[in-house]
């Protein structure tokens, strides 16, 4: 956690939680933006062109965090 929290303050991460709204709104991580996957190319524009973006969800293995980390500009590379 304090790698993430030093990657947004250091390098401008942005930092999405994918999950459904009612789970955001239960809890999630300091500094999370709720993107839930239906609403993804919504927020397209509103992220920061060129900046690298964290993704999650429900579990430790959310392999569509990282597809959708890269979908938006096609910039963004999955970091594992």
């Amino acid at each position: 956690m304090k790698q993430l929290e030093a990657m947004m303050k250091h390098r401008g991460v942005t930092l999405i939680d994918v999950r459904p709204k009612d789970e955001y709104l239960k809890g999630h991580l300091p500094g999370a933006v709720s993107v839930p996957i239906p609403e993804l190319r919504s927020y397209e524009k509103s992220f920061p062109p060129k900046k690298e973006i964290v993704a999650y969800c429900r579990c430790k293995y959310c392999v569509m965090a990282d597809v959708i980390a890269c979908a938006p500009s096609g910039q963004n590379t999955p970091q594992g």
